[in-house]
């Protein structure tokens, strides 16, 4: 009846009661609804569900289409700058579902073979390995060069940071790029430790700072950790956080199994918001 007025809101409410009804009392609840679901949600644009739903129907039904719609709309919806890209750009990655030659490239242009020689390589090396990025295109190859050229120096350099930003009289552009640079090489406990000390500090991006802090967290599976720090994040990157917080409650179990490795991708999100 509401959705016949048109009047969206209150009818996703209806569903969204009826169908925890359902998970609460541990009955299946059809793939269906939530497709139905994230379609209205999407079509009227209404946030922050159309993200729970393309979520919480990529976490029940795990399959590489329904994840990287899950991705789309978050991007869709979004006008992002490249930091917040990248971010979004780190958890498809993980995921294994970067399947756009373009989203390599921006990947490589933002992470910066000089400032993240190590994750450049990583990206440029995983783009190679699955076929989507061609070993005759000449940008990369001289993005690959210029990142495995610098690794070593880079981690010559890494404890010159550190020290430097534990100091008493750290300043906030030093201890974010000690944050940044032990989140890119995966030492995770150290990426945690210095942007929990940036978010203390003023003049700081406190979005950014908590992505990033709520992404170490997942890498060292403090998956309820990660999920907390994510929920501080009410701001624009709210759907990079949702995001991920709904990645990191994937991963615990608490939604389901953990993600298999991705086989195909093939999923987009269209004018009407249904995956194709």
């Amino acid at each position: 009846t509401y959705f016949v007025t048109d009047e969206y809101a209150q009818g996703l409410t209806v569903l969204d009661t009826a169908i925890k009804a359902k998970e609460a009392a541990g009955e299946p609840v059809e793939e269906r609804l939530y497709e139905f679901a994230f379609s209205v949600a999407y079509r009227e644009d209404l946030q922050p569900q159309v993200y729970d739903y393309a979520i919480r129907r990529a976490q029940l039904f795990p399959t590489d289409e329904n994840w990287t719609n899950a991705f789309n709309v978050v991007r869709v919806l979004n006008d992002y700058d490249a930091q917040a890209t990248l971010d979004i750009l780190r958890l498809q990655r993980i995921a294994q579902l970067m399947d756009d030659k373009q989203d390599f490239i921006t990947y490589i242009e933002t992470a910066d073979a000089r400032v993240l020689p190590k994750e450049v390589k990583d990206v440029i090396e995983q783009g190679y390995a699955t076929g989507e990025v061609g070993r005759d295109d000449t940008f990369i190859a001289d993005q690959l060069r210029i990142a495995t050229d610098r690794i070593e120096s880079d981690r010559e350099e890494l404890p010159i940071l550190e020290n430097d930003a534990r100091a008493a009289d750290a300043d906030l552009a030093t201890v974010r790029a000690a944050g940044n640079a032990f989140l890119s090489y995966g030492e995770y406990a150290k990426a945690v430790e210095f942007y929990t000390k940036t978010a203390t500090m003023p003049g700081g991006d406190t979005e950014e700072t908590l992505t990033r802090l709520g992404m170490a967290q997942v890498g060292l599976e403090d998956y309820a950790a990660a999920e907390a720090t994510f929920a501080k994040i009410t701001g624009s990157r709210m759907p990079i956080a949702r995001i991920w917080a709904g990645y990191a409650e994937y991963q615990s179990g608490g939604a389901s199994a953990p993600m298999a490795p991705a086989a195909e991708t093939v999923s987009s999100v269209d004018a009407t918001g249904d995956a194709s």
